[in-house]
């Protein structure tokens, strides 16, 4: 089965300005009866404990809508690192992209479209 692209989007876990989110509020395909964006993606870098100066690279996905979301989560410029994701409605779940060392900041791409 193949799944038609709908939008790709790149965040960081460093703070958005409003204008940046407000362009990807816009390029958002996926929305509920209200006009509102489906799904709330949020990003955050956790320090290793063992292993020091690694992060581990998590990115949360909440579904506000009454159709599941299938996702795939993506470091920027890679397709190495992918990380499919299914959200039911009305949950969310948070999916671990990668431990890399170097720096807590990232950048990542996803793609949404609702599950059939």
């Amino acid at each position: 089965m193949r799944f038609r692209r709908l939008a790709a989007f790149t965040l960081s876990f460093v703070s958005l300005s409003a204008a940046d989110a407000f362009a990807i509020e816009k390029s958002i395909t996926l929305r509920n009866a209200a006009g509102k964006p489906c799904l709330e993606v949020r990003s955050t870098s956790r320090p290793d404990l063992v292993m020091t100066g690694s992060y581990h690279h998590l990115v949360t996905l909440e579904n506000r809508c009454s159709r599941a979301i299938a996702s795939t989560v993506c470091y920027k410029n890679s397709n190495l690192s992918c990380r499919p994701v299914r959200t039911r409605p009305y949950s969310q779940e948070t999916v671990l992209l990668g431990v890399r060392s170097g720096g807590a900041q990232f950048d990542f791409t996803f793609d949404e479209r609702f599950v059939p």
